[in-house]
């Protein structure tokens, strides 16, 4: 099997899990697989606006459920989560719109909502809209990124679009190993 049809058949699955994990890279990888033809835009934005919907509901739903659990208590005395229930306090339902525009927020937000007023299907509808937007707002930029590269160095070829978008992954998988590995070292 060829890369153009392994990307045909697990791009968007691939998508789907990079935004589940990560975020905004694996978003505007998206935009950049788009561009270069290998997925349609709308099935793109699909499954990014799908994986970051369900890692934000899955996060609230687990603060909310296990929010007695003594795991959770020690991580909402840490010093970021104290300042940000604060905040979120006053303006629940801002913070649930806004918090995936908000670089760093992505779980430490939706922890912080478990502990308010924000009801699962209030936070499950207002998440639904902002990932919508959020996945819009990052497969374009990933398009222009590609058009730029276009307009600068020439029409890309698929190779190179392929290369971009596999650097821009890994560029995105990079903190996540980095993390792994200094947590199974200790620090």
């Amino acid at each position: 099997m060829d890369l153009n049809a392994l990307i045909a058949q697990f791009g968007l699955i691939a998508l789907f899990l990079g935004c589940f994990l990560e975020g905004e890279s694996a978003a505007i990888t998206g935009g950049v697989l788009a561009h270069g033809g290998f997925l349609p835009l709308w099935q793109v934005v699909i499954a990014i606006a799908a994986g970051a919907w369900t890692a934000d509901n899955l996060i609230f739903y687990a603060g909310h459920r296990y929010r007695t659990h003594p795991r959770v208590i020690k991580l909402s005395q840490k010093r970021m989560l104290g300042r940000i229930l604060r905040h979120v306090g006053d303006h629940p339902y801002v913070v649930t719109a806004l918090f995936r525009f908000i670089p760093g927020m992505r779980i430490l937000a939706p922890l912080a909502l478990a502990h308010t007023r924000v009801s699962y299907t209030s936070y499950a509808a207002i998440t639904l809209v902002a990932s919508s937007l959020w996945a819009l707002f990052y497969a374009t930029l990933g398009q222009a990124f590609a058009i730029l590269l276009a307009r600068l160095y020439g029409e890309l070829e698929q190779r190179e679009v392929i290369v971009i978008a596999g650097t821009l992954a890994a560029a995105g998988l990079l903190p996540l190993l980095i993390r792994y590995v200094r947590s199974r070292k200790g620090g």
